[in-house]
């Protein structure tokens, strides 16, 4: 286990679409597209970048709709994408919360990584810190007009989408 403290558990310019493939625990549609037998419904990607991240790392880690989410809203920011190794230990399958605090993240690669952990863990997972206490100063970066406003919100809810499949059928 890396050290520190870890928690398991229509397109526009410049975007590319493409089905996902679902998995029996998150079902999101019933669309046959570019996986052949398997349930997909059309994405909405950032770049190809953004789509060859997450279709390479979904391929690599059988991901549940947890960590779909996670890997899609970590795959949109180019600074993320890049230190996903780092942010993720797919031995342990849990994510590296201390990577909010790294040098190289910007408000909007927080914005991302905040929603990724918070989809993934299903609460502010940096907000404790290591500790019982929570580090209330944090919980409040949490909220949704935080996350939110910035350039990635039409893809944060995308990951809404992948992380919630069966709540947001019939969602456009």
């Amino acid at each position: 286990m890396k050290q520190g403290t870890m928690i398991q558990a229509s397109a526009k310019r410049g975007e590319t679409t493409a089905p996902f493939p679902a998995d029996a625990l998150c079902v999101a549609g019933k669309r046959r597209g570019k996986h052949e037998g398997t349930e997909s419904r059309n994405i909405r990607f950032a770049s190809n970048e953004h789509m060859e991240f997450y279709y390479e790392q979904a391929s690599r880690l059988n991901p549940d709709c947890y960590l779909k989410a996670l890997i899609y809203t970590l795959g949109v920011c180019d600074d993320t994408r890049r230190r996903f190794e780092s942010m993720y230990d797919a031995k342990e399958r849990c994510i590296v919360p201390e990577t909010l605090c790294a040098e190289w993240q910007t408000s909007s690669s927080m914005k991302a990584t905040r929603l990724a952990f918070n989809l993934f863990t299903d609460r502010p997972a940096s907000a404790y810190n290591g500790t019982d206490n929570p580090d209330f100063d944090e919980c409040k970066k949490y909220g949704v007009s935080d996350i939110f406003c910035c350039g990635y919100a039409p893809y944060f809810v995308e990951a809404i989408k992948l992380r919630y499949p069966e709540y947001m059928r019939g969602a456009k």
